[in-house]
């Protein structure tokens, strides 16, 4: 019975070389050695840093891991990882000079020099009186070169998710709206009671340093850059075809625009460093108050207007605001020629329009009346007596200057644009709607172009 005990040591022979054989394998495995490859559970790979948190990391960043370390991702695609608005995917803003897209260009799908003032959305004409046209008149006609004569930049507005997405215009919940204007993007006002509720109101020194603030900490949208609006922006976004309110209610529902209703601009009045401006989207109107008082506020970003900073002397009596293509005559229009500018030189509205269109001037004749928007972009607030920068604009006059827009909610007014301060109305400082007329007699400063 001695064959079964060989057999049994020659099978216990066999296995002890296999386990000596698999240890071997293992070992040579593990160990580098030569041309072997890593076991697939320990395969390295590269990791991308991701400062700005947005899911796109820094190419010149990287890691090797077998895992994903916490702050790295996989792609390698952010041309700007210090801020999380900017990616590959993202909106592109007009106007801020950076590749927000990370695709290589600047600015793509934006107008040259913008950003541009946007159209009023006014178009109804008016006569003397406030009564309405059936049609607008023709060149020529008595009343040409109101505000509805002229389409100029058609306002038009993008709804956007939450990562900036573009989303439908026919889409019923968006976080921010696109101006494709002037490229500014706009919060969008909720009712949950939220940082984002319409019926929130601030101080001044609040909307900046609770409102704003919390956006930013937040990441709102993915951006970390939004701030209050200057007045030149929101008034931006008014519709001044329409009041109660006077604002695109399909684009922005929720904005408060009651009678008792107003929203803080960022800039502060230059005639006491307690006050502030503000906006009215019950119908237009502007003015400045206490900083302590509570007041609605939107919160916008994108690149900040100041025409102020971009204008030139052409040489000729005109000078041009690179930021909105707008040639401005120099002067106040001396419309009685005697080379001064005094009280003679004011007109009413419809004297001011003819006068405009009428006018010859360094070798163009497509001189026509401003419209509100317009003639805010020359305004400089920060100045007062005239709110104006007189080293291009000399002889302006600290009182007001017509533009081209009937007021909606009394057609028989237009707006104007009181340069003693720098803000917009269409009636008296006594309140009296018929104060100011169409029949009352302001200053004229003609423009062209723009368009």
């Amino acid at each position: 019975m001695k064959h079964p005990q060989k057999l049994f040591n020659a099978l216990r022979f066999a296995g002890l070389l296999s386990v000596i054989v698999l240890g071997l394998v293992s070992i040579i495995g593990t160990g580098g050695g030569g041309g072997s490859s890593h076991n697939n559970n320990n395969q390295l790979n590269t990791y991308y840093l991701d400062s700005d948190g947005d899911g796109y990391g820094d190419p010149d960043v990287t890691t090797e891991s077998a895992s994903r370390p916490q702050g790295y991702v996989t792609d390698d695609t952010d041309c700007d990882d210090a801020d999380a608005a900017v990616h590959p995917g993202a909106t592109e803003v007009c106007g801020d000079a950076r590749d927000n897209d990370c695709n290589g260009q600047i600015d793509e799908g934006c107008s040259t020099g913008g950003p541009w003032v946007p159209d009023t959305g006014q178009t109804t004409c008016y006569d003397l009186s406030g009564n309405a046209y059936n049609r607008c008149p023709y060149e020529g006609d008595e009343f040409y070169g109101q505000d509805a004569c002229y389409d100029i930049n058609e306002p038009s507005y993008t709804k956007l998710d939450a990562g900036g997405n573009v989303l439908s215009s026919r889409a019923t919940s968006w976080s921010m709206v696109r101006d494709n204007v002037t490229g500014l993007i706009w919060e969008t006002k909720t009712n949950d009671g939220g940082i984002h509720d319409k019926d929130n109101a601030y101080t001044w020194h609040d909307a900046e340093d609770v409102f704003i603030a919390q956006l930013n900490a937040d990441g709102f949208g993915g951006y970390t850059d939004w701030r209050l609006p200057t007045l030149e922006e929101l008034r931006s976004i008014v519709n001044y075809g329409d009041f109660i309110p006077s604002v695109d209610s399909y684009y922005f529902p929720l904005i408060m625009a009651d009678m008792s209703s107003r929203h803080w601009t960022a800039s502060p009045a230059a005639f006491d460093t307690n006050f502030a401006w503000r906006l009215y989207f019950y119908n237009g109107v502007d003015d400045a108050t206490n900083k302590g008082d509570q007041w609605s506020a939107i919160a916008v970003r994108g690149r900040q207007s100041g025409a102020w900073d971009n204008l030139a002397s052409n040489s000729n009596g005109t000078v041009t605001d690179d930021n909105t293509g707008l040639v401005w005559l120099q002067r106040t229009a001396d419309v009685n020629n005697d080379g001064m500018i005094d009280d003679r030189d004011q007109l009413n509205w419809q004297e001011a329009l003819a006068w405009c269109e009428s006018l010859v001037y360094a070798g163009h004749d497509d001189w026509r009346l401003p419209t509100i928007k317009e003639l805010a972009t020359i305004v400089d607030l920060s100045r007062q007596n005239p709110a104006i920068d007189t080293g291009y604009f000399p002889d302006t006059v600290a009182s007001g200057y017509w533009t081209s827009t009937s007021a909606s909610q009394l057609p028989g007014c237009a707006w104007k644009i009181d340069f003693a301060y720098g803000n917009s109305t269409y009636f008296g400082e006594s309140g009296d709607l018929f104060e100011y007329s169409k029949s009352s007699e302001f200053y004229v400063r003609p423009v062209r172009g723009g368009e």
